[in-house]
């Protein structure tokens, strides 16, 4: 069934199917605290364009999420608004001095990505039922203040 809905709602191929164990805790991977039927769990991703509008894209995400834990599938984290605060910061990266292949590019990826990851885990949760400021994480005021934040080797 879920696969129907991702198909007619997103038309997004290939879809991403990947058999799983279930990981010690704690862990960043999928992981349930109720019994499982055996040890194997799928991971069911979308790889491909969302909307271009930030507001469209987040309440498409919302409307996946949601679908999936009312099919029973575990809630993922809040991917889509992690990667929508990854390409705010990247708009002040100055990535058009790299080439897309370039340390320098990659490097500011990498560094969106782990500031974006903090963010995540400092403010878990599903705003439906969680105060989560999304606004102000996707701000640009807080994509610039955390860009700021990234330096040649790392970020602080």
């Amino acid at each position: 069934r879920f696969i129907d809905y991702t198909d007619k709602t997103f038309n997004i191929w290939p879809i991403w199917l990947c058999p799983l164990k279930q990981s010690p805790q704690p862990t960043m991977h999928p992981h349930t605290k109720g019994d499982l039927k055996d040890e194997q769990m799928l991971n069911i991703g979308l790889w491909g364009f969302g909307p271009k509008d930030p507001v469209t894209y987040l309440a498409k995400n919302r409307a996946l999420e949601k679908t999936l834990g009312e099919m029973g599938g575990m809630m993922p984290g809040g991917g889509g608004d992690e990667m929508l605060q990854q390409l705010a910061m990247l708009r002040h990266a100055g990535l058009d001095r790299h080439g897309p292949a370039s340390p320098g590019f990659v490097h500011s990826v990498a560094e969106a990505a782990k500031l974006g990851l903090a963010d995540r885990l400092a403010w878990p949760g599903d705003p439906d039922f969680v105060d989560v400021p999304i606004g102000a994480l996707l701000s640009d005021g807080y994509a610039a203040e955390r860009w700021g934040q990234v330096r040649d080797t790392a970020s602080t």
